[in-house]
C-alpha cells in the first residue's frame, strides 16, 4: 500500500481480514508512506490509514480492498 496525507508526519495502518468484523491496527506511528503485508489468507482484505502529527490524529481514510487469490 502507498499512502500520504497533508501535514502528516507518521501513520497508523488498520487492517480487516476476510473473516474479521472490525479493523485492527497492524502498524502504529510509522514514518514511511508504504506498508507491505505478507502471509495473507485468501479473500478480501481491507485497509485504512490514519495520519498523525504533533497536533494529534486525523480522520481515517476510506477503506481500500486487496483481494488475495
Amino acid at each position: 500500500l502507498d499512502f500520504s496525507a497533508p501535514r502528516a508526519t507518521s501513520y497508523d495502518v488498520l487492517h480487516k481480514g476476510p473473516a474479521e468484523a472490525a479493523f485492527t491496527v497492524v502498524a502504529e506511528d510509522i514514518i514511511v508512506t508504504t506498508y507491505n503485508a505478507t502471509g495473507l489468507a485468501a479473500g478480501a482484505h481491507e485497509y485504512k490509514v490514519v495520519g498523525r502529527n504533533s497536533r494529534g490524529t486525523g480522520p481515517e481514510s476510506d477503506a481500500s480492498t486487496v483481494n488475495v487469490g
